[in-house]
């Protein structure tokens, strides 16, 4: 393996005297490169917007069919599901609001019975005052 690499870096290292490299023909292949390479562009913008549109419209119409199904399946919520969710939250609300206004009804009913009741038990357990 040794012998086989030792073979081509002296072969590589000859090759690098025999190669000359004229600097304004690099600059004709940079040019080259720079056509093709706006040419190459030019024919992606004109092609991608085609096939987007193709494409969104190929999603569009899947969702569309299989709504129903993606529904179902992720356990999304829809407007109806929102409004329905609104109104029983308003209901409970009102509901939340009559069940606090009976207790505090029942509350002062209560502490008014206690406050009777502890009052007649201070007359019991003091009869002289």
């Amino acid at each position: 393996m040794t012998n086989i690499n030792e073979k081509a870096r002296s072969a590589l290292a000859g090759a690098k005297d025999k190669i000359k490299v004229d600097p304004s023909s690099m600059g004709d292949v940079s040019e080259k490169v720079s056509v093709i390479s706006e040419k190459f562009k030019g024919t992606v913008k004109e092609v991608v917007p085609e096939k987007s549109d193709e494409l969104s419209d190929r999603i569009d119409q899947y969702l569309e069919e299989r709504k129903d199904q993606i529904i179902n399946d992720w356990e999304l919520a829809t407007k109806n599901d929102a409004m329905n969710l609104e109104k029983r939250y308003l209901k409970l609300s009102k509901d939340m609001g009559k069940l606090d206004d009976g207790f505090n009804e029942y509350r002062e009913t209560s502490n008014k019975r206690i406050k009777e009741i502890e009052d007649r038990l201070e007359k019991l357990e003091n009869p002289e005052n």
